[in-house]
């Protein structure tokens, strides 16, 4: 064991002092001893508390979990080039699109929406309504794709089975 003592280093009996001086010096040195061994074997198992080699002997299977669910997270954690280019390119529409839409909003109307021609026909006008009502779900939508906090439903569960429906029985009149 680590934390043993070995029978080389355990204290010798010594023989009994005559005098009471000599019995506490005794006792002073096998005191002394004492506290050289035990902050000996604390450096020692201390050492082996902190060794990941001793606990990988020790707990191999708790070790190899450790071992991948630190994977796992550095994995998750860091961000790979393909999403750091297409966060990039994200960021970029976005302030284009801002700027043009800054823009827009210099032109248009005093009731805030864009002249449409007198000619334009009836499917022209209701498209033009319509991007004006979506758009600020178009933008908020680039903006938390930017940001990162993407909500994603849940994949859905493998486990469910679909089970068959049976009409309702029906009831006499």
């Amino acid at each position: 064991m680590a934390g043993t003592t070995p029978p080389s280093a355990a204290p010798k009996t010594p023989s009994k002092p005559g005098t009471e001086s000599q019995f506490l010096q005794q006792q002073a040195d096998e005191a002394q001893r004492a506290i050289s061994r035990t902050i000996s074997l604390l450096g020692t198992n201390a050492g082996h508390g902190v060794d990941p080699r001793v606990w990988t002997r020790a707990h191999p299977i708790v070790a190899l979990g450790a071992a991948a669910a630190g994977g796992f997270l550095a994995v998750n954690l860091m961000p790979s080039a393909q999403q750091r280019e297409l966060r990039k390119s994200l960021r970029k529409s976005f302030d284009e699109l801002k700027q043009e839409i800054a823009g827009d909003a210099a032109k248009a109307g005093s009731n805030g929406h864009h002249d449409v021609p007198k000619k334009a026909g009836l499917l022209s006008q209701v498209m033009h309504e319509l991007m004006i009502i979506v758009r600020p779900a178009i933008i908020t939508a680039i903006s938390t794709a930017i940001a990162g906090n993407r909500h994603e439903p849940p994949p859905p569960s493998e486990n469910v089975t679909e089970q068959p429906t049976e009409p309702p029985p029906e009831t006499p009149l």
